[in-house]
């Protein structure tokens, strides 16, 4: 069971920055067969940072990629805003997810977290897109960065 949490840390002149963590355990089926070196937080050099917990195949293999593109400027740019960011990190997850074939079906979320602007006019935004099994499939909000907590 992956541990996610984020938070936004405030100072005397108001939001200062948004954090996005994680353990790095990953199993497979037991405690005892394990890997305690597994990445499940990326960055890109737009201000954007990713999380996810749950499944690990999919939302690690597709996190990188999308990372990847961004760092080569192909699904957005810093100047791009952020709503519209979250739109095509959105649609990207469910059209990778898509292509899949015979692969397993287990859910994950995955926490993106987002800067407007610089400098103290700068504000935060954060969304939880959930994929489950069956049914529900997939959810998306953005959380109120200004009065909630993201628990996952």
């Amino acid at each position: 069971m992956t541990t996610l949490i984020s938070w936004i840390s405030v100072d005397s002149r108001g939001p200062s920055a948004i954090y996005v963590v994680t353990d790095s355990r990953i199993t497979w089926g037991s405690q005892t067969r394990r890997w305690d070196s597994g990445r499940k937080v990326f960055a890109a050099p737009t201000p954007d940072v990713f999380g996810y917990c749950g499944d690990v195949l999919f939302p690690s293999l597709v996190l990188g990629q999308i990372v990847d593109l961004v760092t080569r400027g192909l699904l957005w740019t810093s100047d791009t805003d952020p709503n519209d960011r979250h739109a095509v990190l959105v649609e990207y997850l469910r059209t990778a997810f898509g292509r899949r074939q015979n692969a397993p079906d287990q859910g994950f979320t995955v926490v993106h977290a987002a800067r407007q602007g610089s400098g103290l006019s700068g504000t935060f935004l954060a969304w939880r897109t959930d994929y489950e099994p069956g049914p529900r499939g997939w959810t998306d909000v953005q959380v109120d960065t200004k009065n909630a907590t993201l628990q996952t």
